[in-house]
């Protein structure tokens, strides 16, 4: 394809992926349990990194283990500070929109209900990727293992069906990654309220003080899809050549998506509030390494429940995953059927 091509070489991530050192058994104490102070400052990281991505109007649209990458730090108790990488998906935003109409892409374990059904990105929704990477930091394991693909986009849109937390998990954690997967985005909360109201916070149970290790920087890790090698940039006065060279990136990305659409692809109707029209997504040209999940990619639309069905009437709290509170703090939601 001519024209000019947007190529970013930035700094090397060494540690390379999340879900890599999490097949490796990283987090996991020697009695068993989880290292919750690094659980949570991991989830710090990204969470800060996509609160300056959400500031900058760029929607990442395929958040996950797979694309945090790890970059070595003799300052850091876990040896490493994580990154958010990968930006093949990453689509540009106006500050005013809710989202963008018809693009059915994402990574469909991560995807959220209204991209599955509806194909509408937006900063929600990467919020509820955030949630499932919740739980995969925590646990260790790929969310929906088991399920197939044929019946997950049914089972997340229409049973709202959401990955179960260990009844060890601290309430507080758990109560995080529910309020990020809810099936309204618009009562998701932003990264800026997850850090400000949840990871800040001291964890419940018995555990440590999450607050104690906390202390992590400002970092904004990006990997372009041009097969760069994967970088990042430590501050935001750093960061904002690198972000505008993909923003004009992204920018190419729509003028060619709108090209094709204009040359002859039958266009769906414009949603309201929405400021782009992609093409309908469902090919699959990825496929994850040790998640078994897959991102999807231009192509007809993938089958899926509609949103507000079966599941979407439920209570706020009473979504999988959610374990007992400690005493005091309520009765502990349903969990849906595995």
């Amino acid at each position: 394809m001519g024209g000019r091509q947007v190529r970013l070489v930035l700094e090397y991530c060494d540690k390379g992926t999340m879900r890599q050192l999490l097949n490796a058994g990283c987090f996991r104490r020697p009695d068993g349990g989880r290292d919750l102070a690094g659980v949570v400052a991991t989830a710090l990281d990204v969470a800060n990194a996509m609160v300056f991505l959400h500031e900058n109007n760029v929607v990442h649209a395929d958040l996950k283990a797979r694309n945090v990458l790890l970059k070595s730090t003799g300052t850091d108790p876990r040896g490493f500070t994580a990154k958010v990488g990968d930006f093949g998906l990453s689509i540009r935003i106006d500050p005013g929109a809710t989202h963008i109409s018809n693009l059915f892409q994402g990574t469909m374990t991560h995807m959220a209900p209204e991209t599955l059904d509806l194909g509408r990105i937006s900063r929600p929704s990467d919020v509820y990727a955030f949630g499932i990477l919740l739980y995969e930091l925590y646990t260790g394991e790929s969310a929906f293992k088991g399920v197939a693909k044929a019946m997950l986009g049914y089972e997340v849109v229409r049973l709202n069906r959401r990955p179960v937390f260990p009844a060890a998990c601290p309430f507080e954690f758990q109560l995080l990654a529910v309020r990020c997967w809810e099936s309204d985005p618009s009562i998701r909360p932003t990264f800026e309220q997850a850090l400000s109201e949840r990871l800040a916070q001291p964890a419940s149970g018995g555990a440590a003080a999450l607050g104690s290790t906390l202390g992590s920087t400002f970092t904004l890790g990006l990997a372009p899809s041009l097969d760069v090698a994967a970088a990042s940039a430590s501050d935001n006065a750093s960061a904002a050549p690198v972000l505008a060279a993909v923003a004009q990136q992204l920018q190419q990305q729509q003028q060619q998506q709108q090209q094709q659409a204009a040359a002859g692809a039958a266009a769906a109707p414009q949603e309201p509030h929405s400021t782009v029209d992609g093409s309908r997504m469902v090919r699959i040209d990825e496929v994850s390494e040790g998640d078994g999940s897959s991102s999807l990619g231009p192509g007809p639309r993938p089958a899926g429940g509609t949103a507000g069905g079966a599941g979407g009437a439920q209570p706020r709290a009473a979504r999988a995953g959610l374990q007992a509170p400690p005493p005091g703090a309520g009765a502990a939601p349903p969990r849906v059927p595995r």
